[in-house]
């Protein structure tokens, strides 16, 4: 699914978008939550960063430790954590915290966990993450829903989800319900935008906001206050 041409550019609008506001990641601390199989932090780590790995999944933590090897970055590991972020306790402080891959779509309570991210993060200290978008939902419910989902849909926001693991609920944000929410963790908002809505990446850099209502997902920059 990640190799496709949608992911491929969704993934170098992010890469691109981190640069823009954090040039030079050489010897920064980065947390990455929900890290899966270490895509993001091996990618960070091959710029200089150092990285702690946080994935609830112990067979995508092994995957993720086997990437850093093969690519003789171990060094740059700080951590590989077995962990909820809801239960990790704070190790350190980090300059940069990862929430990519939709993280905040997936957890129970997404501002417990930004508030969680906030006490990790040093002062002004950078956040990069994506939701699920709401009216993809809502699409998808008028299309192929049923009326029980559209009235969950319209109540809690959240919606059964099918993938390889299972099904579980996930949660789809308007980008004003995502700024709010971070607003009220204690987070200014940079930016938000549409992830991928063009195959072109210097489009969805400039005309990604125009179309917040129209993206499968949100991506999200915000500075702790």
């Amino acid at each position: 699914m990640y190799k496709d041409d949608y992911w491929k550019s969704a993934h170098e609008q992010i890469k691109r978008t981190v640069l823009k506001y954090v040039p030079s990641l050489d010897g920064l601390e980065v947390v990455d939550i929900g890290a899966g199989t270490g895509t993001w932090g091996l990618w960070f780590a091959q710029l200089g960063a150092c990285v702690t790995l946080v994935e609830p999944a112990r067979n995508m933590l092994e995957i993720a430790k086997r990437k850093f090897e093969s690519n003789n970055l171990t060094q740059k590991v700080r951590r590989f954590i077995c962990s909820k972020i809801e239960d990790l306790e704070n190790y350190q402080q980090y300059d940069i915290a990862l929430l990519l891959g939709d993280v905040l779509s997936y957890v129970e309570v997404p501002d417990l966990v930004l508030r969680k991210v906030a006490k990790l993060l040093k002062n002004r200290g950078f956040v990069f993450g994506t939701v699920d978008n709401y009216f993809s939902y809502l699409k998808d419910v008028i299309i192929y829903g049923t009326l029980n989902d559209f009235k969950r849909l319209q109540d809690v926001g959240r919606l059964p989800i099918g993938s390889e693991y299972g099904v579980f609920e996930a949660k789809g944000f308007t980008e004003e319900e995502l700024r709010a929410l971070l607003k009220l963790s204690g987070f200014y908002v940079v930016e938000i935008t549409s992830l991928a809505v063009f195959m072109d990446t210097e489009l969805n850099l400039k005309f990604g906001t125009y179309f917040n209502r129209e993206a499968e997902h949100l991506l999200y920059v915000a500075v702790k206050k």
